[in-house]
């Protein structure tokens, strides 16, 4: 067997990874080889047997088997050895699709996952793609000539997923998806925005607030659709999204531990829509355990038991000693049993020692609180015989009730149990060694009665204890029965002596049915054969005496009714539609028939008829039926019959749907309905040759230049709570064009003076081949402003401004469309950098002002200088000389911009210090007076920017000083004649003293000068 492997284009270099094989049929021979540059040779084989060929290959192409024309095949074909054999392998498959979004939400918004199933496994799993940034996908890997299906599905629950269904709509339900072929690229699929339920728990009036951190919220939907549990906030609040819109949906509240206050009733809720759980009338028993069996090490538990001796609650005690018992029914009794760390009891009253006994147990009422006292545990060791893993339990030796257990495995064991008075019960845990207390004198199979009691005291060891078990009796024979009868499956043996826990089983032989039950103790049990499909029968009691094995039973002599025939459920399971139970037949012949139908396991009040007929509430659910034969004398036989399918969401009835209007460019279309409920909510969904046209959702559709030669079709859907929604469409001749513009033309913005105005994109419903402009201004063509934007000038502003549009088309008449006209605003100016002052803020200083820059940046400036906020009189130029009244003040100054057709704009800058005061210069000189017999001063005194200067001169020496006024008249100079006895070489201070308006801007000094020269 000869010949060669020719890959698939994309893998036209990979000869070497194909591994073939052949398979003989009739001899058994397999062999396999590697390709060497894709050909491969088989040699001893039969030329009369007949061989499968198949590849593998390490590359990522498919494995097949030689198929039609050497095509690859998912079946072998058995050929003879030939020479020249072409094998064709194919690569994977891909689907493939785009995803249409909602109008409102976008790809970022989002995080979209395609699964395929069904299709061949690529590896052992099913592959996923993810959806590109233009709503496309691509799922490869899938096999080739498969058929599988799609699902997709959004994780942040913001799109409704769900199975493809062949349209282009999803659904939750499993069933309803459809099947599509490997190579299918054309899906398309439209999304919706999911629902979603916004719920709040309400816990009862004595829970705190962090009773919330642990509970979490869940809903069930159509069909099989689950919604993932989330967490409850602390404000009680949750929020389950991802949901189908106007679908119903159960949701539930609980705790993720077994210990929280929860809902147990189902609130039934459509979406979108709101909900509130209540845990009003549930509450909790508050308990605090101490003593000496509670320590650092030590953890248990308290359990409430109704007065029933149904287990309703627990809580886990720490060494801390305090626990809650949630989830209790307010108005209700309970009883509190220790267990765990430390030794088993019943609370007996606040501040008591646990007892072990239920009978001296005192209820506590929901709401309440338990101070519970426990001891610490004792210890049991000893032997065990045989040695296996085994139950030690133990028991009142009163009452026979179960009060603690414990496991023990080996020849010597070591078990912690209890403090108090017990009987000790061997129980193995697969029931091949029958039950036994201890006894004392070593004995094995000792009942209840004949047990010896063992008393522990705390935190004390009871040794040497021999725990002794065997196979003891053992209960066998054969079944038999009529042929026609269910195959029994099981025999079943239980007792309700005091000890006696569980059941003993034997398995029914095939074809001998025959059967052995093991592990039996002595006394007395109940009888019944358990079948294959949930019926069981009772037979009469049998009493098991000593280890002495029971053989030779026949089981097949019984007094109960036997189920022949089957019960058989007939009809549709959809609502409104009857379904019917046959009886079956029983033997002997049954006198009457009992009829229980169920949802979900749950009764359905008042159905107990032959006939049952679905209704809204039974949607999403299975139904099933339960039949009882009864006769006089005998035992009643049931058996429940289970309907195949789960009853369905009915659909909404047929309707049709309609399109008015012209078909073509500019013309709009309308769609109408009638067939339908008037309480339907009806949806559009507009389509392109087949592909929807997003933001149309709609009765109406305005035609536009898209939609030229194409054809149209519109999809409505008719939408009732739980119900399937009802579809159906229509398509209208191909788009005839016109050449209009499908909306009027507007300009982009409003007009200001200095702003660029244009015009918004026009929607032609053909491309034009010339478009031409014509700004106005009130009305009247502007000359020049052809171009297809235009900037307003000052001359445009209080006027109107539009511009007038041509569009030009070969074979069509010109279309003119003017825009509406905008009053064109004044234009404003804007600063960009701040004007800054530069400068000494002092008296007779200069400042000057930048000019800071300015948009539009032709604008005229001016000034205006301040003193403190108030305008200085002829200071409007950008430099100014600080005068003495500007001592002490805030001297800024106004700079304003302005442009024809932009007003005015103006900005106030100033220094950050108030300008000081001049500091004056003083000079003197010394001479002598006429007389020559005293000295004279000659002082000047001089101050920047102040021309007048008024003040006082006073000049001392030695202590002795003479002064003068110097006036304004004087210019700064005046003559003072010095003290007398003032020689050469003394030292004069001199000191001005401003007055009047002098003192605003001119500070006070003293200089001190030498007589020398005289």
């Amino acid at each position: 067997m000869s010949g060669r492997v020719e890959p698939p284009p994309s893998r036209a270099t990979s000869f070497d990874s194909y591994q073939v094989t052949v398979s003989g049929v009739n001899s058994g021979f397999r062999a396999a080889m590697w390709t060497t540059n894709g050909a491969f040779s088989f040699s001893g084989l039969d030329p009369d047997d007949l061989y499968a060929v198949g590849w593998e290959t390490a590359d990522d192409v498919p494995s097949g088997w030689l198929g039609q024309d050497g095509s690859s095949s998912p079946n072998s074909r058995a050929v003879p050895p030939m020479s020249g054999l072409i094998l064709r392998p194919t690569e994977w498959a891909s689907v493939g699709g785009r995803i249409q979004l909602p109008p409102e939400v976008s790809l970022d918004e989002v995080e979209l996952v395609v699964d395929v199933e069904g299709f061949g496994k690529h590896e052992g799993a099913y592959p996923r793609g993810s959806v590109r940034a233009d709503g496309t996908f691509l799922v490869s890997g899938i096999e080739p000539g498969s058929t599988g299906y799609i699902k997709i599905d959004d994780r942040r629950d913001r799109l409704r997923g769900g199975w493809y269904t062949g349209s282009v709509t999803l659904s939750p339900v499993e069933r309803s998806r459809s099947a599509i072929a490997a190579g299918d690229q054309d899906v398309l699929v439209v999304l919706e925005e999911a629902a979603t339920i916004e719920g709040t728990v309400v816990l009862g009036d004595q829970s705190p607030a962090e009773s919330f951190d642990s509970l979490k919220a869940k809903a069930h939907g159509i069909g099989d659709e689950f919604v993932e549990a989330v967490p409850v906030g602390r404000d009680g609040r949750f929020v389950l999204g991802g949901l189908v819109p106007s679908e119903s949906y159960t949701v539930r509240v609980g705790g993720t531990t077994s210990q929280l206050v929860s809902v147990e009733s189902p609130a039934r809720v459509t979406a979108p829509g709101a909900v509130t759980l209540t845990t009003a009338g549930r509450t909790w028993i508050t308990v605090r355990v101490s003593g000496p069996g509670v320590s650092a090490q030590s953890v248990g538990s308290v359990r409430a038991f109704d007065e029933a001796g149904v287990e309703r609650g627990y809580a886990s005690v720490d060494r801390t000693g305090t626990g809650r018992i949630n989830g209790l029914q307010a108005g209700r009794q309970y009883r509190l049993q220790t267990s765990g760390g430390w030794s088993s009891g019943w609370y007996v009253g606040d501040g008591a020692v646990v007892q072990q006994r239920r009978a001296n147990a005192v209820s506590v009422a929901a709401g309440g609180h338990a101070e519970l006292v426990v001891v610490p545990q004792a210890t049991l060791s000893g032997r065990l015989a045989p040695s296996r893993w085994t139950m030690v339990e133990y028991l009142d030796p009163e009452t026979g009730e179960l009060v603690d257990y414990g496991y023990v495995e080996g020849s010597d064991y070591t078990v912690d149990a209890p403090a108090g008075t017990y009987k000790i019960l061997v129980d193995d845990t697969d029931e091949s060694y029958a039950p036994s207390f201890y006894s004392e004198d070593g004995r094995s199979f000792v009942s209840f009665d004949e047990a010896s009691e063992v008393t522990f005291e705390p935190q004390s060891t009871v040794e040497g204890v021999l725990l002794r078990g065997g196979r003891c009796a053992s209960y066998s024979g054969r079944v038999e029965l009529d042929d026609r009868f269910v195959e029994p499956e099981q025999v079943k043996l239980w007792s309700d002596a005091p000890g006696s826990i569980g059941e003993h089983t034997g398995w029914i032989g095939d074809p001998d049915p025959r059967f052995t039950v093991r592990g039996l103790a002595p006394g007395t049990y109940h009888v019944a054969i358990v079948y294959t499909d949930r019926v069981e029968r009772q037979f009469p009691d049998v009493v098991i005496d000593g280890c002495t094995a029971t053989t030779g039973v026949v089981l097949g002599d019984d007094p109960g009714l036997v189920q022949v025939e089957k019960p058989t459920l007939t009809g549709e399971s959809r609502v409104g539609s009857e379904l019917s139970v046959s009886t079956g037949s029983t033997a002997p012949a049954a006198e009457s028939f009992d009829f229980e139908w169920r949802r979900s396991e749950a009764r359905i009040p008042g159905a107990d008829g032959p006939t049952y007929v679905p209704t809204m509430d039974d949607v999403g659910h299975p139904l099933s039926v339960v039949v009882t034969a009864r006769r006089s004398g005998y035992r009643s036989v049931s058996y429940e019959v289970d309907h195949e399918d789960w009853v369905p969401a009915p659909e909404v009835r047929p309707g049709q749907v309609t399109v008015d209007g012209q078909v073509r460019v500019g013309g709009t279309l309308r769609a109408g309905v009638q067939g339908w409920p008037q309480d339907a909510v009806i949806s559009y969904r507009w389509a392109r040759d087949g592909w929807t046209i997003v933001g149309h959702d709609g009765p109406l559709y305005p035609l536009g230049a898209d939609d030229v030669n194409a054809r149209i079709s519109v999809t409505a859907t008719a939408q009732l709570p739980r119900h399937v929604p009802a579809s159906a469409a229509v398509t209208t001749a191909p788009v005839e064009l016109d050449f209009l513009l499908l909306e009027a033309p507007r300009l982009t913005t409003g007009a200001v003076v200095g702003t660029r105005l244009s015009v918004d994109e026009l929607a032609w419903s053909a491309a034009p081949d010339a478009t031409r402009f014509q700004w106005l201004r009130d009305g009247r063509a502007i000359t020049g402003a052809t171009a297809a934007q235009y900037t307003p000038v000052a001359a445009d502003q209080g006027t109107r401004i539009s511009v007038r549009i041509t569009g030009k088309l070969t074979g069509f008449a010109d279309v003119v469309a003017t825009t509406s006209a905008v009053q064109v605003k004044r234009g404003v100016i804007t600063e960009r950098t701040r004007p800054t002052v530069s400068g000494t803020a002092r008296v007779g200083e200069t400042v000057r002002v930048t000019t800071g820059s300015w948009s539009p940046s032709s604008v005229t400036l001016s000034y205006r200088w301040l003193r403190d906020g108030v305008a200085i009189s002829g200071a409007s130029g950008p430099a100014y000389r600080l005068r003495v009244l500007d001592a002490h003040a805030r001297v800024s100054v106004r700079v304003t911009a302005s442009r024809p057709g932009f007003g005015s704009v103006s900005d106030v800058v100033a220094f950050n210090a108030r300008v000081g005061k001049v500091r004056p210069d003083i000079g003197a000189t010394f001479v002598r007076s006429d007389d020559r017999s005293r000295i004279t001063a000659r002082v000047t005194v001089a101050a920047s920017g102040v021309s007048a200067l008024t003040g006082r001169i006073r000049a001392t020496v030695d202590s002795r000083s003479v002064w003068t006024t110097l006036r304004a008249s004087a210019k700064g100079k005046v003559t003072l004649l010095l003290p007398a006895r003032v020689k050469s070489g003394d030292i004069v201070h001199i000191e001005f003293t401003p007055t009047g308006d002098t003192s605003v801007g001119v500070m006070k000094r003293t200089v001190t000068r030498t007589v020398r020269g005289v």
